[in-house]
């Protein structure tokens, strides 16, 4: 510990960080940042990857052209990585989503809950929505309930979205 804490100089009860300690957090501020970028490739390469396990198609040509095309962006070094293409805001509010989701996280999950009743409880958050947007007194609550709002939206979204998957699989069992 006294290899990152001096108190040079310092009046009594402060301490200074010492210049290993703060380069050793710029070392680690640069490998987060490094690895967000990473994160971005590997979910535009996850998000292509998905592209062409969901396409549906007879002509084995169109299929091929199709496959290379978006693999030929996926793998391009032209674009940026998907994690450098999130605007401010929705990073923002997807954080307030994530915020609200670990509030709730001793309820349990959503996998196991059925499409009309996550709608059903859309239908309530937005209704409460309402309610802080039309009371000034609430402004502040907005944000909150919008997140509410926007994260049964999302369980709706993941738990059609694995329906959908599940379906695909099904249909070429039957093949």
């Amino acid at each position: 510990m006294s290899d990152y804490i001096s108190k040079q100089s310092a009046p009594l009860g402060t301490e200074v960080l010492s210049d290993q300690l703060i380069d050793e957090i710029q070392q680690h501020a640069k490998t987060a940042a490094e690895n967000v970028l990473l994160r971005g490739e590997a979910a535009r390469l996850r998000s292509a990857l998905e592209r062409i396990h969901y396409l549906v198609l007879t002509d084995l040509d169109v299929f091929e052209k199709l496959v290379k095309q978006i693999t030929t962006e996926a793998l391009s070094g032209d674009t940026e990585p998907v994690g450098a293409q999130i605007r401010e805001t929705v990073q923002w509010f997807a954080e307030q989503m994530e915020m609200k989701l670990r509030e709730n996280d001793h309820k349990g999950g959503w996998e196991e809950c059925s499409l009309d009743w996550l709608y059903s409880r859309l239908c309530q958050e937005t209704k409460e929505l309402w309610r802080s947007i039309d009371h000034p007194s609430t402004y502040n609550m907005v944000a909150l309930e919008a997140a509410d709002v926007a994260n049964f939206a999302m369980m709706i979204a993941d738990i059609a979205r694995k329906l959908a998957g599940s379906n695909k699989k099904g249909e070429k069992a039957n093949e």
